[in-house]
């Protein structure tokens, strides 16, 4: 059975802003106001997209099977690769120990695109959840696989965390001559925190380390000099510089800059000429709570700045719990709607089903939407923001009960604690579900009425 964790995780990631911009933001244990680390990604499209809710238990697989590899872009079927003895349960993009892994694409130089691999960013990150127990296994399964079968993305960057330690890798391929990828991981020390935007980050990094806290391809700076993007000393190579082309390395767009400020207001105060560093440690400890407020803004911002009011927003918080067993522990909390219409629903990560009525509940906001279209009305804003608020509260409150009563089903009958949990959450959604049903009522009621 899953045994307990030792840590707990907040990162809130990938923002997509005006212009299709990104922030990232990377929180640590040590600098969050309860000892946990938080896992959260923000993004904006034009519908619910599944993969962003993706759960799949967990499965023995046939000897000799095989896994079909499908483009995350196209759908295109890009090849076939062995599958392992069996794969872990995952949860939008943390798996049953707690592993989180998000990312997203960067530009790197035209040349290096291998259309000929077979995986994808997003391949590596869903195989890396399916098969790793910790973020370093998860770095070197994505190291082997990229040799082994081929990377045929553009530059990508992945944010790995687990129990103990939170990872930023950056990865660009190696040209249709060469079959595997160039990267560089970091680790975000303990008690500090990143932000940042789209554009890839790591720079300079230590080649060897005592702490064992930076880890490279073997050839990440013997590919450069191969291909003439780097001719100096060794400790003299920048990643950026040398696999990305100088136009796109901006780190510097006011809303990572404004971000970043909010955290720690030296950074605010600084030059838009100046780059943001690769993580800092924050002004005060940063909570939970403070993380999904700022999501909220940040919602409303966008629909302020973007003429396009048909867009979905999706955002998930993976938070993790050293102080309890890991199907406890580990609870996953996702956003989908408007801006401003829509909660943050909470799924415990050990549950064994998924209930359809977060789907379900999507589609009665996209209803409110189209009925009341036009969402800064004061009073539709204030509305929302008390149901939002009344449901959110309400998770909050019941937590410590839930999860002391779970925690002591789990120590006599861990199958017993999975459903109790999983009956917990099918009807703390289902609740959600119905309570912006009834909105939509009383807004078609009143739109009846005023006719």
């Amino acid at each position: 059975m899953i045994k307990s964790i030792l840590f707990f995780l907040l990162i809130f990631t990938s923002l997509p802003l005006m212009g299709g911009e990104l922030v990232t933001i990377v929180v640590t244990n040590n600098a969050s106001s309860d000892g946990s680390t938080i896992v959260a990604q923000f993004n904006i499209d034009n519908g619910f997209d599944t993969d962003k809710y993706i759960f799949q238990q967990r499965k023995q697989h046939a000897p000799n099977s095989v896994k079909e590899i499908f483009s995350t872009q196209t759908g295109e079927k890009l090849g076939e690769i062995p599958e392992g003895n069996g794969s872990f349960q995952v949860l939008a993009s943390t798996n049953e120990h707690q592993l989180t892994i998000i990312g997203h694409n960067f530009s790197a130089k035209k040349e290096l695109r291998n259309h000929k691999g077979i995986l994808d960013g997003e391949n590596l990150k869903n195989i890396a959840l399916q098969r790793s127990k910790n973020a370093r296994d998860a770095i070197n399964l994505i190291d082997e696989l990229t040799d082994k079968y081929g990377y045929s993305d553009d530059g990508f960057r992945f944010f790995i965390a687990d129990p103990s330690e939170v990872w930023m890798m950056e990865m660009t391929g190696k040209g249709t001559m060469n079959r595997g990828a160039v990267w560089v991981a970091r680790l975000i020390p303990d008690g500090r925190m990143a932000v940042h935007g789209t554009e890839p980050a790591i720079g300079n990094f230590p080649i060897s380390s005592r702490n064992n806290d930076v880890l490279y391809s073997q050839d990440v700076i013997s590919f450069a000099r191969e291909m003439g993007y780097f001719d100096g000393r060794n400790r003299d190579f920048n990643f950026k510089n040398a696999y990305t082309d100088p136009q796109s390395n901006d780190e510097n767009s006011g809303i990572v800059r404004e971000t970043a400020g909010l955290f720690n207001a030296t950074i605010q105060q600084g030059s838009d000429s100046l780059s943001l560093p690769l993580f800092f440690q924050p002004s005060q400890k940063v909570s939970l709570r403070s993380v999904k407020e700022l999501t909220k803004n940040l919602h409303h911002r966008e629909e302020k700045d973007s003429v396009n009011t048909d867009k979905t927003v999706h955002t998930f918080i993976a938070q993790l719990r050293n102080w309890l067993p890991r199907p406890i522990g580990g609870v996953v909390w996702l956003w989908v709607g408007g801006d401003s219409i829509g909660n943050f629903q909470p799924f415990y990560i050990g549950i064994d089903e998924f209930p359809s009525s977060f789907r379900e509940k999507y589609d009665i906001i996209g209803e409110i939407n189209r009925v009341y279209p036009n969402r800064n009305d004061s009073v539709i804003l204030d509305e929302t923001k008390r149901i939002r608020h009344e449901l959110e509260e309400k998770y909050l409150r019941f937590a410590p009960a839930v999860e002391q009563t779970a925690r002591a089903l789990f120590v006599s009958n861990p199958a017993l604690a999975v459903e109790y949990l999983t009956d917990y959450c099918y009807s703390q959604s289902l609740i959600a579900k119905r309570r912006w049903r009834e909105y939509l009522d009383e807004l078609q009621n009143n739109r009846s009425l005023d006719f």
